[in-house]
């Protein structure tokens, strides 16, 4: 979603306290890249054997993938 067409979700959440700001943080971000990673290698060690549990460390790795965007913008 665009930032102009998803700005007044985000500002609604801030305002009802549902969304909390964080100050950026070029660490917190480069531990969640390590993180998701690290998932990443997790699930192609196990796809053969548990697609299920390798799926649900992609999905982890992408949940982190994410955060790492919003720690660094803060």
């Amino acid at each position: 979603m665009p930032w102009e067409q998803g700005r007044s979700t985000i500002e609604d959440m801030l305002n009802k306290g549902t969304l909390e700001r964080v100050p950026p943080s070029a660490d917190a971000a480069r531990s969640l890249l390590e993180v998701a990673q690290r998932h990443l290698t997790s699930a192609l060690a196990v796809a053969d054997s548990d697609v299920v549990l390798a799926y649900d460390a992609l999905h982890g790795a992408n949940r982190k993938a994410l955060r790492r965007s919003s720690s660094r913008r803060g």
